[in-house]
């Protein structure tokens, strides 16, 4: 049984303020002048207005014992009547309160739920809202809100609670037996056995499939990785749970994960087992929810520690580069100073390698270049290392799929695994890595000629780290996955966008067809240059033209003047607001050379 404060059934509040009784039970003129014909006499135009506001706001009738006194004080101030005039009713001399009940529904257009089709609405309303959740506070919730939307009066809550409470049960009922029968004997005595605990074992199965994921480190992802092998061999269950929606699954699934076997063992059978098979769809979700996370987390780790490592170079090269630059100086010297060029680099040999050899001068500046443009990336393999036979097992415990046409990336993987026994460095698979940058295409890759074209370890390093970033951005996902799941099941289907097409294009005053879309478009570029060229000789001091025949905006200097900007701030027009509108047009106008082309991209 659900408690009226639990839900959205409307109510008083315990303490009205001053602003609210303005707002919400202030009789406007309309109002009086109703309760003016509708009543003879201060209490029944009293008692009128005051059901006519409360109704307003509860969209029910309450007992009057329940009428704050607040809310009367403040009808009857309002309505300019006596202080000492009396709110009330007697029912058993009067049917007064039952007309002006029905005076404040005609005002008010709804419809009673009493003698009406309003109590078979509610039942259905509370069934369909039954067949997607789970508890019954939403399940009242959602049947209110049914209720208001044809202005039907709202029933008392006692009468919500009980209809909600038989449907909810007769709904969970059938859903539980549904599920039973869908399971084989077979697969039931696997449920019992996970909620038996066997002799030398202290705790059973089922506590095992509550286990979640901790913090990313090489022995979690291990133990993460063999709980999701655990999992899936106890057996898929996918079947036993389709068409149950998501939203049940989750609150029955949280609802097992607070039982354990003991309570289990006395639920009867059929809901026994539809909970632990919640728990199980749960689970198997979660955790490959956290694989992909704690994989993401784990490389980003591995991509940070190479990145500090960079830094500790940079910072040991730092007196190097500044004994290189000494060298320089004196070279430098030693130039300007001369005047014989075979003299000169006598003593440029002499100063720059005394013992003549100059490899350790050139292995200086090999180790400088090396780290000067920021890239870490070859760092990556010692930091990996300890890390490699986890990360492959867990790209190997999971299927991935791409959201998107290119399959470049999962193609790379499949070699990746199949040369993960590997351990020469350069293998001889042909491998394309398009969608890496080229800082990772030198690294995995080498001309023909020089032996094997795909260096193993740059590789791993190098699909891995990009199905992290498509894992961000929803080019990659995980079967079976909620967090990584793929987004496009989400979508309307491609019938649903057909038909709501016109009536989107309506709103945005858009063409509706291939065709006319196009001419639509053309023509707002056409218009758009149009507009340009006849405004730009007011805006040579702004733009110009350079050697290239393009639109060369000039720098834009603010105000220096304090006063000037004190005007500005007032609301004065800038003395540069044509220098701004000729930058918005130069957009434009950098569009116009090649709109012809546009045309035919978008025409075919």
């Amino acid at each position: 049984m659900a408690t009226v404060e639990r839900t959205a059934y409307p109510r008083f509040p315990k303490v009205f303020s001053a602003k609210e009784l303005q707002a919400c039970y202030t009789p406007s003129a309309e109002e009086l002048d109703l309760a003016a014909r509708a009543t003879r006499g201060q209490s029944p135009r009293l008692g009128l207005l005051v059901l006519l506001k409360v109704f307003q706001q509860l969209h029910y009738f309450p007992y009057l014992d329940t009428i704050p006194t607040a809310v009367v004080d403040h009808v009857r101030v309002c309505a300019g009547l006596d202080p000492g005039t009396p709110f009330g009713y007697d029912r058993k001399i009067s049917p007064i309160l039952f007309r002006h009940y029905a005076v404040v529904r005609a005002y008010l257009g709804v419809q009673p739920y009493i003698g009406t089709d309003a109590n078979e609405i509610t039942i259905r309303a509370a069934r369909e809202a039954a067949e997607t959740m789970d508890q019954p506070v939403d399940i009242i919730n959602a049947t209110i809100d049914t209720l208001l939307l044809p202005q039907i009066e709202l029933p008392a809550f006692s009468t919500l609670d009980t209809i909600v409470g038989q449907i909810h049960a007769r709904t969970q009922t059938a859903l539980f037996r549904r599920v039973a029968r869908r399971l084989s004997d077979e697969d039931q005595q696997r449920l019992d056995k996970l909620i038996a605990r066997e002799f030398n074992n202290r705790q059973t199965a089922y506590n095992n499939i509550k286990r979640h994921a901790r913090r990313p480190s090489r022995k979690h992802l291990d133990l993460l990785i063999e709980h999701v092998s655990w999992l899936d061999s106890l057996g898929d269950f996918d079947d036993a749970v389709a068409g149950v929606p998501a939203s049940k699954l989750r609150s029955l699934a949280a609802q097992a994960m607070t039982l354990d076997a003991a309570n289990l063992k006395e639920t009867p059978p059929e809901k026994r087992y539809t909970l632990i098979v919640a728990l199980l769809n749960h689970m198997r979700v979660r955790s490959r929810d956290d694989l992909a996370e704690m994989f993401i987390r784990r490389m980003g780790a591995i991509h940070k520690r190479a990145q500090e490592e960079m830094k500790r170079i940079q910072l040991r090269q730092r007196a190097q580069m500044e004994k290189l630059v000494t060298m320089l100086d004196g070279v430098v010297d030693i130039v300007s100073e001369g005047r014989d060029d075979a003299q000169i680099g006598a003593q440029v040999r002499k100063f720059l390698a005394p013992s003549g050899d100059l490899e350790a001068l050139r292995e200086s500046c090999a180790e400088v270049r090396a780290y000067s443009d920021n890239n870490y990336l070859p760092l990556l393999w010692r930091h990996f290392r300890a890390h490699r036979s986890v990360m492959l097992r867990l790209a190997r415990a999971v299927e991935w799929e791409s959201t998107s046409q290119s399959r470049t990336l999962l193609a790379a993987l499949n070699v990746v695994l199949e040369n993960e026994s590997l351990h020469r460095e350069w293998i001889a698979a042909e491998v394309d890595v398009s969608f890496a940058s080229e800082r990772w295409r030198k690294l995995v890759r080498r001309p023909h000629h020089q032996g094997a074209p795909t260096n193993r370890r740059y590789l791993e390093l190098c699909v891995l780290s990009h199905m992290v970033n498509e894992l961000r951005s929803g080019d990659l996902c995980v079967v079976g996955s909620d967090a990584f799941a793929d987004y496009r099941t989400h979508l309307l289907p491609w019938r649903e966008c057909v038909r709501r097409l016109p009536e989107y294009c309506a709103k945005l005053d858009l063409p509706a067809n291939a065709q006319e879309f196009v001419a639509h478009l053309k023509q707002w570029l056409a218009d758009t240059a149009r507009t340009l060229d006849t405004s730009f000789p007011d805006k040579r001091q702004h733009v110009t033209i350079g050697a290239d025949g393009e639109p060369v905006l000039k720098r834009t200097v603010g105000p220096r003047d304090p006063g000037q900007r004190r005007r500005l701030a007032a609301g004065a027009d800038p003395p540069h607001a044509d220098a701004q509108s000729a930058r918005r047009a130069g957009q434009h106008r950098a569009l116009a050379p090649v709109h012809p082309a546009l045309w035919a991209a978008v025409g075919q």
